[in-house]
């Protein structure tokens, strides 16, 4: 039952249906990416992992470029924003070396395995300026263990990768340099703030 459930949101209608209608970890996401991920308004943005567009209401710069691996999710972007949106794999990207002029990635992590975390770290901080930041808003395990709906809603979620605080800035960190950081606990989710630069030597990838 679990497993069917999980499935049905690859429809991009009923994801974005559950986000309008249970909207409370919308609103962290929100919230942390006004207050942190600061973009000018010129900036050339890639937001990664962007879903049916959700994004775009935070982050309205004129040069957006959306990227997501699922394709119904891109069509329904597509259709409510406009041809700014391309199906791609996060951790291939196929754009060339500092064309942006900074990156976003909220909600993507718990998707992905930690090797294809740090292969898509190690490409946003590629193909983005070398003075700009990769900005990561990531939901995670609840700050307080005895928060037991919260790691049940969490550990049920479609991703199958979800981390503690520290895991998830141990993973981080082995890709990049954190350079901010922050973290707000929600109803339903608690919620982390990462932004990631490339180490002062210039470097990108795992440290390991």
């Amino acid at each position: 039952m679990m497993m069917e459930l999980r499935r049905a949101f690859d429809n991009p209608w009923i994801f974005e249906l559950s986000q309008r209608a249970i909207p409370f970890t919308v609103w962290v996401y929100e919230d942390l990416a006004r207050r942190h991920a600061q973009f000018g308004a010129t900036d050339r943005l890639l937001d990664i992992g962007c879903g049916v567009g959700w994004h775009r209401r935070v982050v309205p710069q004129e040069d957006y470029t959306g990227i997501a691996i699922h394709p119904g999710y891109v069509a329904r972007a597509t259709r409510l924003y406009g041809r700014l949106f391309h199906v791609m794999d996060a951790s291939r990207l196929g754009f060339r070396d500092e064309v942006f002029d900074g990156a976003i990635c909220i909600a993507t992590l718990h998707h992905l395995a930690d090797d294809v975390v740090q292969a898509m770290i190690g490409e946003a901080l590629r193909v983005i300026d070398r003075s700009g930041g990769l900005h990561i808003i990531e939901p995670v395990l609840p700050l307080d263990p005895g928060a037991r709906l919260k790691r049940f809603v969490f550990e049920n979620d479609r991703g199958r990768f979800q981390r503690t605080l520290q895991q998830l800035t141990d993973l981080v960190s082995c890709a990049g340099a954190i350079a901010g950081h922050d973290v707000q606990r929600g109803v339903l989710h608690d919620v982390a703030y990462l932004r990631v630069q490339r180490r002062v030597d210039g470097s990108v990838g795992s440290e390991r």
